[in-house]
């Protein structure tokens, strides 16, 4: 608590419950550390903020990168890799950070926003998740942009309940079981994203209101764009082709849709 302006690199971290925890700080760096096999947190961060997050290596924890409470961070350029639980989670509280250019592979969920607003999640690779590359629930107001999103065990962006106003632009997806979901949500905005090779649904909104899905190119899927029970959305100027099943599928109670 209250230690701020520090500098933590270059340090080997394995088998602690904790590797690097931080309470009640400003404006530390934490860069260039190898943290693995802690039973609880690689990295935590509890209303701390302005800390800048670097080069890190964080493998084979139980949660990789976490925030609480904790504003205005850096989380850049690292490898998050293997972790049981979460790669970066981002909980309660925690707004206004930057998570962009860090490479996620083989983590349980990639990236995990709870209950926070106003992040940028941006060019980050993520592989090979168990369940879902990016996961929004009770989130606003983030854009999530230029990501490249690959393999996932489930679905490759997932906007959940109440996840409201937030921009999905310009992403990569290719080879999830399902691309982007929406589900319980509104005023969204989808748009410019490349969704290849889904083998369900390239993009699925459900109970879903006031979203523009626009210029996104959707190929080699199950379904392309299914809609059901959603209204007053928007789609158009996408490119749908050489899906299985359907291109567009408007579902139960999906009404005053611009198409």
């Amino acid at each position: 608590t209250g230690s701020n302006n520090n500098y933590l690199q270059n340090n080997f971290l394995t088998s602690n419950p904790y590797g690097i925890r931080i309470f009640n700080s400003i404006s530390n760096q934490i860069m260039g550390n190898t943290v693995n096999n802690s039973t609880s947190y690689a990295v935590y961060l509890k209303n701390s903020n302005n800390t800048i997050v670097d080069q890190n290596n964080v493998t084979n924890n139980n949660y990789g990168i976490y925030l609480y409470n904790a504003q205005n961070n850096s989380l850049t350029e690292n490898t998050v890799a293997n972790n049981t639980r979460i790669g970066i989670y981002v909980n309660t509280d925690s707004n206004n950070n930057n998570i962009q250019n860090n490479t996620l592979k083989g983590n349980q969920y990639g990236i995990n926003t709870y209950n926070c607003l106003n992040n940028i999640i941006a060019g980050n690779f993520i592989s090979n998740a168990l369940s879902y590359g990016v996961y929004l629930s009770n989130s606003v107001q983030n854009t999530i942009t230029l990501n490249t999103v690959n393999g996932c065990n489930s679905t490759g962006i997932y906007l959940n309940t109440n996840s409201n106003d937030n921009y999905i632009l310009e992403n990569i997806l290719t080879s999830n079981l399902n691309g982007i979901i929406v589900r319980n949500s509104l005023n969204n905005f989808l748009s410019g994203n490349e969704v290849n090779n889904c083998s369900s649904y390239a993009f699925y909104l459900n109970n879903v209101n006031n979203t523009a899905i626009s210029q996104n190119n959707i190929t080699g899927s199950n379904y392309g764009l299914y809609l059901y029970n959603s209204q007053n959305n928007t789609v158009n100027q996408n490119t749908l082709f050489n899906n299985t099943r359907i291109g567009i599928y408007l579902n139960t109670n999906s009404n005053n849709n611009n198409i």
